[in-house]
């Protein structure tokens, strides 16, 4: 028993378990806040304002929730490729469309 008690191998493993265990105490289960994509008044209503210059009307409610769901879906992608291009070494992956 002692033996394995001054195994390198076993000290190592403890403390790559306490410093894991260390850092999700000090970082918590908290979401990423680079992850959330906020969609406040201001951005929906600069949507709505840039949707009456083009058609020179106002949207309608249907037209804002689109405008809204477009917003989203255009910044995922771009948030996508964003993290492709950080993501040199797995180049290739991001040319065949497993994104």
């Amino acid at each position: 028993m002692t033996r394995i008690l001054k195994e390198p191998l076993l000290h190592f493993a403890v403390l790559g378990v306490g410093l894991f265990v260390l850092y999700r105490l000090i970082t918590g289960n908290a979401p990423s806040i680079a992850d959330e994509i906020v969609v406040d008044a201001p951005r929906i209503a600069a949507l709505a304002e840039q949707f009456a210059r083009s058609w020179r009307r106002p949207p309608t409610v249907a037209e804002v929730e689109g405008l809204v769901e477009n917003y989203v879906r255009d910044e995922v992608l771009y948030r996508e490729g964003a993290a492709c291009v950080a993501r040199r070494a797995s180049r290739p992956l991001c040319h065949t469309g497993a994104l």
